[in-house]
C-alpha cells in the first residue's frame, strides 16, 4: 500500500503547541512529534508499505529564497525524529500529488485537503480536540 502522510497538525501536535508558545511557533523552535509517531511508521514501512509525506508546510511551497532553506529544515526535523520516508513531497496540491503518485490512503487533519482528496481515495481523518478549563476569576 501506498500512504500519504501530512506533517503538521498529523505528525506533530501542532495545536497544543501553538497554545503552549505563542507566537514562537514556527519561527523560534521546532514542534515536537506526536508521540508514537514515528514508531507508527515503522511499523508501516516494515510491513511492506511505502510512506510519503506530502506537506504544505508554510514557507516549503512559495517561490522565494526561503523555499530551499525551509524544504531542508524539514527534511532535518524528520531524520532528527526518526521518520522513515521513501518520498517527501512539497505541494499545496495535495490531492493532485495523491493521485500522481498512486496513493491508496492519505492521512490528513486540513479540511480543505479531506474534501478534495477523499474525492479520489479514502482519508484518514486526524482529529484533534482540545478542552482546555479556564477559571476566571472576578
Amino acid at each position: 500500500m501506498r500512504i500519504g502522510i501530512d506533517i503538521d497538525g498529523v505528525l506533530t501536535d501542532e495545536h497544543n503547541y501553538v497554545l503552549d508558545n505563542g507566537t514562537k511557533y514556527f519561527s523560534d523552535n521546532n514542534i515536537p512529534i506526536r508521540c508514537y509517531a514515528s514508531e507508527i511508521i515503522r511499523k508501516l514501512k516494515t510491513e511492506g508499505n511505502q510512506i510519503f509525506i506530502i506537506t504544505s508546510r508554510s514557507f516549503t511551497t512559495y517561490e522565494n529564497e526561503n523555499k530551499v532553506r525551509m524544504q531542508r529544515l524539514v527534511k532535518e526535523w524528520l531524520k532528527t525524529n526518526s521518520v522513515l520516508y521513501d518520498e517527501i513531497i512539497f505541494t499545496m496540491k495535495k490531492a493532485d500529488v495523491c493521485k500522481e503518485k498512486k496513493i491508496d490512503l492519505m492521512i490528513e487533519d486540513k479540511p480543505e485537503n479531506i474534501e478534495d482528496i477523499s474525492k479520489e481515495i479514502p482519508v484518514i481523518v486526524y482529529i484533534v480536540l482540545i478542552i482546555r478549563k479556564y477559571i476566571i476569576k472576578m
